[in-house]
């Protein structure tokens, strides 16, 4: 849901998520000892083949002048006036401050990969239904249990666990879309059975909220704003939030508009492709920029 306090760490809780959604599950006893399998693709390698975090620093030592404009037009979608215009112009500061459209996109590897991992997931479930997908997850030991287990389960599977500001972004992302798809699909007895019937639509809309509350997070976090600290008031964080869907919905519609969520090959070049080209499309509509 992204609305409440922005983010401070990995161990920060999140108020109005549910308690599945904070918490690391210890596997059950009966839980296969070996690591998940991710379904989707994982952090970037490097030469000598260690694991690579890409992280964007808040105040880049060669260009301050440019986050300092990007934080202060943000700040002033919340005094009046024209919002759309102020909106639009923090927009462009920040993309600008990123070094335009593509690398902002590029530097979004761990909200790019957490999104193709979510797709993945999530076509895997609509194809093959929940209980394989946990199984090729090898999170076996997690099928038949409760949905807040299993939902917490695959956040811990599918997401990085939270070391720099971008992993954090891309773990809450991911969150975020599962918690709107569990409170629009899982009935109050807690049934999953309505997961093995995923719609296109559905998947989509799970998409839109994984991106759209990554680059939310990412931008908060990036230029320094808190909520609590009063920075930016939770009615403005609404506001900004839901913007921020309209316009990621823009551009995955696009992106998606002649073929299915549900076939896509998530794991492969077609899924890191696409993926790449939604945050692209995002960050040149947030930024105004062509």
């Amino acid at each position: 849901m992204g609305t409440q306090s922005s983010y401070g760490g990995p161990g920060d809780k999140t108020p109005l998520l549910p308690d599945w959604a904070l918490q690391t599950p210890h596997p059950p006893a009966e839980a296969e000892e070996e690591a998940a399998e991710p379904v989707g693709p994982g952090p970037e390698t490097a030469e000598n083949g260690e694991k690579m975090s890409p992280t964007v620093p808040a105040v880049p030592a060669k260009v301050p002048r440019l986050w300092q404009a990007a934080k202060g037009r943000l700040g002033n979608c919340t005094r009046g006036g024209n919002r759309k215009d102020s909106l639009r112009k923090a927009g462009r500061s920040y993309v600008m401050a990123l070094g335009g459209t593509k690398r902002a996109a590029r530097s979004s590897a761990a909200g790019r990969s957490a999104t193709a991992s979510l797709g993945a997931f999530l076509s895997s479930v609509a194809s093959s239904g929940l209980d394989a997908t946990l199984r090729t997850l090898r999170l076996t030991a997690y099928v038949g249990k409760d949905a807040e287990t299993v939902f917490a389960a695959v956040i811990n599977a599918i997401c990085p666990e939270g070391s720099s500001r971008e992993d954090v972004a891309a773990r809450e992302s991911v969150t975020d879309a599962l918690w709107q798809l569990y409170g629009a699909l899982i009935p109050e007895d807690g049934n999953l059975a309505p997961l093995d019937s995923l719609t296109d639509e559905q998947v989509q809309a799970t998409i839109v909220t994984s991106v759209a509350a990554y680059i939310y997070r990412r931008w908060l976090g990036d230029l320094g704003i808190k909520i609590e600290q009063k920075a930016i008031s939770a009615k403005d964080a609404v506001k900004l939030e839901r913007q921020m869907k309209t316009y990621v919905r823009d551009s995955v519609k696009l992106e998606l508009s002649e073929r299915s969520a549900l076939t896509i090959d998530w794991k492969g070049k077609e899924g890191r492709e696409l993926v790449e080209r939604i945050y692209q499309d995002s960050f040149s509509l947030i930024g105004g920029l062509s």
